[in-house]
């Protein structure tokens, strides 16, 4: 499955969603909701979000130090004051203004 973290966060968010539906019935059916139950279930949530992010920005950073070693084999070392990956003005090579 290559979309795997994409059908994580969908179902995190439709999740999140129904929990918060249901946790806004049962405050209007009884006036009070278990505060610890909805710390934890969005405390767990934000968790498995975050690490799924640092999970992709690791995998991200991995890939593009294979293509710079691979520039690197291919090209000779980069002119100095900047590497691959860089525009002529210092910038990553994906940003945009």
């Amino acid at each position: 499955m290559k979309h795997t973290m994409d059908l994580i966060l969908v179902i995190v968010a439709v999740f999140l969603l129904l929990f918060t539906a249901g946790m806004i019935w049962l405050y209007c059916a009884t006036g009070a909701i278990p505060d610890t139950l909805c710390t934890c279930v969005f405390a767990v949530c934000g968790g498995e979000c975050g690490i799924m992010g640092w999970i992709k920005t690791t995998k991200d950073r991995v890939r593009e130090r294979k293509y710079e070693e691979e520039d690197r084999e291919k090209y000779g070392p980069p002119p100095e004051g900047t590497s691959y990956g860089q525009n002529q003005d210092g910038g990553g090579a994906g940003e945009s203004l």
